[in-house]
């Protein structure tokens, strides 16, 4: 068939396809207004290793401070690997108080709370909760690990002069599109009316 035939299918089905486009996108529609309400929760941790002063320098290490600033960037690092052990996250889920999800693998533990390394020797920390308060309560309960872990590590002598920041956990709300969910519930629609109409096209031919 050429092109102007194909259009003069379309036009002449036009309730096929416009019903599609309707119906699966205000299905879409309906299906994100559905979607439970979710929280992220918020928190950083910067660790700064003790400088060395001008009177502690050598002949060999002056100037600067380039193996604090490097020993810092390091234990951020090592603190976000921390929160990648699914162990450790269902360990920050108890001491919270909060139950993991239904349906979620230890696998995927990682996801429910995960550590992010930033320039300047800092972590920032992000949860997920269906309320606020356990989004923020799971965030301070990874400080409070990460704090632990490193004061057990100063005490037997592994780290020393380490001096950790932390800011409070903040939360915010996740939203979910429904313009976003009906937009793409349209775009389907529009495909399967398409493919619809010329089905019921070729039906009435054969007949």
């Amino acid at each position: 068939m050429e092109l102007d035939e194909y259009i003069r299918i379309l036009i002449r089905r036009w309730p096929v396809w416009l019903s599609a486009i309707v119906l699966v996108g205000a299905l879409g529609f309906v299906y994100a207004s559905r979607i439970p309400t979710s929280y992220d929760g918020y928190a950083s941790m910067s660790f700064v290793k003790k400088m060395v002063s001008p009177a502690e320098q050598t002949a060999d290490y002056q100037y600067d401070n380039f193996y604090s600033l490097e020993s810092s960037r390091l234990l951020t690092q090592v603190a976000s690997g921390w929160i990648a052990d699914p162990l450790v996250v269902a360990e920050v889920y108890r001491a919270a108080g909060v139950s993991i999800p239904e349906g979620v693998t230890v696998a995927h533990y990682g996801q429910l709370v995960t550590a992010q390394a930033l320039p300047g020797a800092t972590m920032q920390i992000t949860t997920h909760a269906d309320s606020s308060g356990a989004a923020e309560e799971l965030a301070s309960e990874t400080q409070k690990l990460v704090t632990n872990r490193i004061d057990a590590l100063i005490a037997d002598g592994t780290l020393t002069d380490v001096q950790i920041l932390t800011t409070i956990p903040l939360s915010n709300t996740r939203t979910t599109s429904t313009t976003l969910y009906a937009a793409a519930g349209m775009l389907v629609g529009a495909l399967l009316g398409f493919v619809l109409t010329f089905i019921v096209e070729s039906l009435r031919k054969n007949r």
